[in-house]
């Protein structure tokens, strides 16, 4: 028994060691626990991630369950996120449940099919849950509904960028998002960082640029003792921004220059991306 104790102590041991720095983590949440209350009844609710909706990948259908805590009975719930606002049921049959969980009544457009879903039919209880208002209801009353927590997102992405062993950056915190940003470090030296970003340009895909993309790099320097002293963005493509890779030119496998056109300033330039050097050059071209 001692000797396979301490087998399982050099295993785990050897992979702490052998983990790379600096590195990036991505971690995918797909559930939450929310505590509050109903009128001044103490509540729990679970919710876990179903589907996507058919028109915007930031809107999804949500399954779970939530109980009074003094009874713990649970009751049966299926939902929708829309940012950033919550619409949880109880219905009374599994039809409707089965119906909004995969989105099978499409509409015209996103707002539509939104609007369809949180104003379903056929429920037992309701919850509204959101920065506006907070409710359950039934067929003959509504009740205050208040929550312990204010984000109610049950889907979240996180990047991390890891320096060391407990030295840690949330990448987010240099994007407004707060989803899937797709950060890969591609070079690094004395306390020097090249990352590259590639990420959807809207998450409602009929919306403006919801084919687009937004990509680039993103420099980040450290002192010795792994303090942020500086960080640049380098935008190679927007769509937002109207700004494209016209041509990419690769002199060496350490360097890559990216030749781009501004179109909303009318702008041309290169973005000289040197492994080598850890460095990332802009030159405008007129």
């Amino acid at each position: 028994m001692k000797q396979t104790l301490t087998l399982i102590l050099l295993v785990i041991s050897s992979q702490m060691f052998a983990q790379k720095y600096p590195r990036v983590e991505k971690t995918v949440i797909k559930d939450k626990l929310l505590h509050g209350r109903i009128d001044k009844y103490p509540i729990t609710i679970y919710l876990k991630f179903n589907q996507s909706a058919n028109l915007h990948a930031g809107a999804y259908s949500v399954k779970g369950w939530y109980y009074y805590n003094k009874v713990k009975t649970k009751i049966a719930l299926s939902g929708l996120y829309n940012h950033p606002k919550l619409t949880l049921y109880n219905f009374k049959d599994t039809t409707k449940s089965k119906e909004l969980l995969t989105f099978s009544e499409m509409k015209s457009n996103h707002w539509k099919e939104m609007e369809y879903y949180e104003n379903l039919t056929g429920f037992n209880e309701k919850l509204i849950l959101s920065d506006e208002e907070n409710f359950w209801m039934n067929e003959s009353k509504k009740l205050e509904v208040i929550l312990n927590q204010d984000d109610l997102s049950i889907l979240n992405f996180n990047e991390f960028l890891f320096l060391d062993t407990t030295t840690v950056f949330d990448l987010h915190n240099f994007f407004d998002r707060t989803w899937d940003s797709g950060f890969e470090i591609i070079a690094h030296e004395n306390g020097r960082i090249i990352l590259q970003y590639l990420y959807g340009s809207n998450f409602n895909y009929l919306g403006m640029c919801g084919g687009g993309v937004e990509r680039g790099f993103l420099t980040l320097e450290f002192d010795h003792e792994s303090r942020l002293v500086h960080s640049e963005k380098f935008v190679a493509e927007s769509c937002y921004s109207n700004i494209w890779i016209e041509n990419q030119q690769v002199v060496n496998n350490q360097l890559k220059i990216y030749n781009c056109n501004d179109y909303r300033n009318n702008e041309q330039f290169d973005l000289i991306v040197d492994l080598r050097k850890v460095k990332v050059e802009i030159k405008i071209k007129n």
